[in-house]
């Protein structure tokens, strides 16, 4: 019992696309000069059936013409494009045809049972060509076969019975139009098929040098037709002696391999048209697992293995998407443009550019059509298969715009309305050609590819192991250039290898690594190690040679945006609270020596990147103490920062104090000093009543040392905002009526300290205090000093947050009686004896402080 042939009468060669194939000499897309062009003829009915002519139209292309009383008529059509003229009633029935191969200016056609005749065979798909010059030739080889003349006697009787006989089902027509189609087959030569029968062992010439072994093929010869063959390195090329197309899977990709003649060049040159090529890339490594390439497409072989319902779901789609695509290029296309007189705009290479599963998915997606056409398969009727298939793809374009419109945008052939119409009457032809292939000649048994076709054609590709070599390298860091220690190194591409080498090894405290009996070929190394991307190179193993392979590893970053904020703008309710200015932001990567940055915040806000992994961030500032977080860095995209960095205060304020307790000019006790609790606060009006009951706004500035009686200093500075408008040197004033608008100071300065004490008259005996009067009636209580001295001042500011930057050197007087009492000895209005026990303390101070930080003193900082 046979098995169901493969179907294969839908890959006729007429000339396929060019879509990949580097070798092509045609192009029937080929747009011909165009004009159009006037001319005429003449409707003879059989036996002068005169009344026949009645309600008759002639159509050709996109032009329709009406018949006089002795059925003349002009008509117009497109110059040098193969077209139709067809006759057709009321019901746009066809009645008669003629095929006019070349149209010019002044034709004249002649439409009869003759010229009928011919069209019906010519219009059959598997002749019809549509090039000028060979359909010439197509009618001349239709005109001198004797079965031309006993289908027009057929024609002539039927027509003479029934003016609309062609739009009629009819088994005598049918089968005289099929004996004419076999004949037209035959009458080529036999000895062309047998020359042809060898055109599948074809190769192009000039192989380059090559630079590595081949690998085996199998099968290693043409097969449907197709030879697979390597070139160099990954490259393969894959030859198409067969008038068909092929749908082509490889391991890591797809696409059609294409024809690349018809069959008229076979006849007039007398030996095949060269092989289509495609070349491709494929990656066979050495012992690994076989790679195929599978090549689908409809076929008519009877070898028993070729089978359509052993193939998989998919693979049918896959033949179906070769088949069906060569249907409609090489048989519906070709049939169109003659019905229609209209030529495809694109050359093949552009059209194989456009097109896509639009051009079949009607027919794939049909369940209904699939069914019909896979019956036409297991039934052994291949050209009746053919012959409804192109019936239903031209159904497709009469019925759907939208398929039209495919079709101008993908295959370059716009159809008008007039044009739809022409295929529409067509299509009521339902005449058949039936083509047995059992009787074909070689000549067409070749040119069909039904001797050798199958649907699925695989070659296998698999490389042998040969000899081995060896590879070295670094792996790199891409910031340093420094070697990685510790990183992990895998090759691939070496499975099977019978010396079973070790594929994975860790880089040397250099980053150096090695491979030895590695199998000759090309090899993938990769490098990883925690922190970095992965890195990949290529090597090829040469044999008893040792490669070098040096490895670059990229930092894997990530990246975490966040804020800054200033506790003295969070204290004081200022917003925004984001720290105004530049900070310093670092990293330091958990448990490695690892740094990132240097970094910064502007105004509050950073956005930084890091390599992956657990980091210690710290942000600082000179005035403040820093503040940190860890935070795990992603491998690749960005995260927010687990929370604000907030920068509290560090205003800072030291220097020397000397004490001169016998107010002699000597210094009994000198110490330096570091202020711990700092804090200046906001303007804000003087709270002590004044004279005028006015009041100014004042900056008061604390510094304490210690919180005991046994350990404690204190200074106190004013200032005055309203006297004091910029940076330099400010003078020091006394503190009497500070802050009161007619007689404060702009600075005034008190020291205080328990490391000398003064004596109550009631026997106590509180910490000693230094300061400086301005009140001229008492200044003999400021023991001998004139002028204080001046505060310095580098940096000037009275919003909170604002840094004030400054330095004194300032001589303050001390009462050891803890009091100053002023007598009137003579008289005159004015103190002149002073009751007294006089010490003095010489401050040089240094200070950074920040306006709005009073809340950092917690210690009561009067006397």
């Amino acid at each position: 019992m046979n098995r169901p042939k493969v179907l294969s009468i839908l890959l006729i060669a007429a000339v396929s696309l060019t879509q990949f194939i580097s070798c092509s000499s045609k192009d029937k897309g080929t747009t011909p000069t165009q004009a159009i062009v006037q001319m005429s003829g003449t409707v003879n009915f059989p036996n002068l059936a005169t009344s026949a002519l009645n309600g008759l139209t002639v159509g050709f292309g996109n032009y329709e013409s009406s018949l006089d009383t002795t059925g003349a008529f002009r008509i117009q059509g497109n110059g040098h494009v193969v077209g139709v003229a067809m006759a057709y009633d009321e019901q746009q029935i066809p009645t008669l045809m003629s095929i006019c191969p070349d149209p010019s200016a002044g034709a004249q056609l002649e439409i009869d049972a003759h010229s009928t005749a011919i069209a019906l065979a010519f219009l059959n798909p598997f002749i019809c060509i549509v090039d000028p010059t060979h359909a010439q030739e197509v009618i001349e080889r239709l005109e001198g076969l004797p079965e031309l003349i006993d289908l027009e006697d057929l024609i002539t009787a039927k027509l003479s019975a029934d003016p609309a006989a062609l739009g009629t089902e009819d088994v005598e027509i049918d089968a005289s139009l099929s004996e004419l189609v076999m004949a037209y087959f035959d009458s080529y030569p036999e000895e062309v098929g047998k020359r042809l029968a060898a055109v599948g062992g074809v190769l192009s010439e000039g192989r380059p040098k090559l630079t590595v072994s081949p690998p085996e093929i199998e099968p290693a010869y043409t097969m449907s037709g197709l030879r697979l063959t390597w070139e160099n390195g990954n490259t393969y090329k894959i030859t198409n002696s067969y008038g068909r197309w092929c749908y082509c899977c490889t391991p890591d990709d797809t696409f059609f391999v294409f024809p690349n003649g018809d069959l008229l060049d076979w006849i007039r040159y007398d030996r095949p048209f060269p092989p289509s090529e495609r070349k491709f890339n494929m990656d066979v490594v050495a012992g690994e697992d076989t790679s195929w390439v599978e090549l689908y497409g409809y076929g008519f072989s009877s070898y028993p293995s070729n089978s359509w319902d052993s193939l998989s779901h998919t693979e049918k789609n896959y033949a179906h998407a070769g088949g069906i695509t060569t249907v409609t290029m090489e048989l519906f296309a070709p049939a169109v443009s003659a019905i229609c007189n209209v030529p495809r705009t694109f050359g093949n290479e552009k059209v194989a550019q456009l097109w896509s599963r639009s051009g079949w998915n009607f027919i794939v997606d049909n369940a209904k059509i699939v069914q019909r056409l896979e019956e036409y398969i297991k039934a052994d009727n291949p050209t009746g298969a053919s012959w409804w298939l192109t019936k239903q793809i031209m159904s497709q374009a009469v019925t759907s715009a939208e398929y039209r419109t495919f079709l101008a945008s993908a295959v370059g052939m716009s159809l008008t309305g007039n044009m739809v119409n022409m295929l529409k009457s067509f299509l009521k032809i339902p005449f058949t050609a039936i083509i047995a292939t059992q009787n074909l000649t070689s000549v067409a048994k070749t040119m069909l590819a039904m001797t050798n076709a199958y649907f699925a054609t695989n070659f296998k590709v698999w490389r042998e192991w040969e000899d081995y070599g060896s590879v070295s390298g670094q792996v790199a860091d891409n910031v340093s250039g420094n070697g990685i220690a510790g990183a992990t190194v895998t090759l691939a591409g070496d499975a099977n290898n019978p010396q079973n080498p070790s594929h994975q090894v860790t880089t040397d405290a250099q980053g150096h690594y090695r491979f030895d009996n590695i199998g000759v070929g090309e090899k993938s190394i990769t490098a990883s190690k925690t922190g970095y991307r992965n890195g990949s190179v290529t090597a090829v193993i040469a044999t008893n040679t040792t490669v070098t392979a040096n490895i670059v590893l990229e930092r894997q970053t990530g990246g975490f945006s966040g804020r800054v904020t200033n506790e003295v703008l969070i204290r004081n309710s200022v917003t925004p609270t984001t720290f105004q200015g530049p900070v310093d932001i670092t990293a330091h990567r958990v448990g490695s020596s690892d740094v990132g940055g240097p970094y910064y915040a502007n105004d509050g806000l950073y956005n930084i990147s890091l390599p992956s992994g657990n980091w210690w961030v710290i942000a600082s500032h000179d005035d403040y103490y820093p503040d940190s977080f860890s935070v795990s860095v992603p491998t690749e995209g960005s995260i927010q920062a687990p929370r604000d960095l907030m920068l509290r205060p560090h205003p800072t304020m030291g220097g020397t104090v000397k004490l001169n307790m016998d107010n002699t000019g000597d210094y009994e006790q000198v110490y330096d000093i570091d202020f711990a609790e700092i804090g200046l606060a906001n303007p804000a009006v003087y709270q002590n009543a004044c004279a005028n009951n006015g009041a100014m706004s004042i900056m008061q500035l604390y510094a304490i040392r210690g919180q005991t009686n046994t350990v404690f200093d204190a200074c106190f500075i004013g200032l005055n905002q309203s006297r004091i408008s910029e940076e330099g040197a400010v003078a020091i004033g006394g503190f009497e009526n500070f802050g009161c608008p007619e007689q404060s100071a702009a600075v005034t300065v008190i020291f205080s300290t328990n490391r000398q004490h003064c004596t109550e008259r009631n026997g106590t005996t509180p910490r000693l205090s230094f300061s400086f009067t301005g009140d001229t009636e008492r200044s003999g209580c400021n023991c001998g000093i004139g002028t204080p001295g001046n505060i310095y001042l580098e940096k000037w500011g009275t919003q909170p947050g604002d840094l004030v930057i400054g330095s004194f050197v300032v001589n303050l007087a001390g009462w050891k009686r803890c009091s100053c009492i002023g007598t009137d000895t003579n008289q005159d209005g004015k103190n002149d004896h002073w009751d007294v026990d006089c010490a003095q303390a010489r401050l040089e101070i240094q200070f950074r402080v920040i306006v709005g930080t009073d809340y950092l003193v917690t210690t009561n900082p009067n006397p």
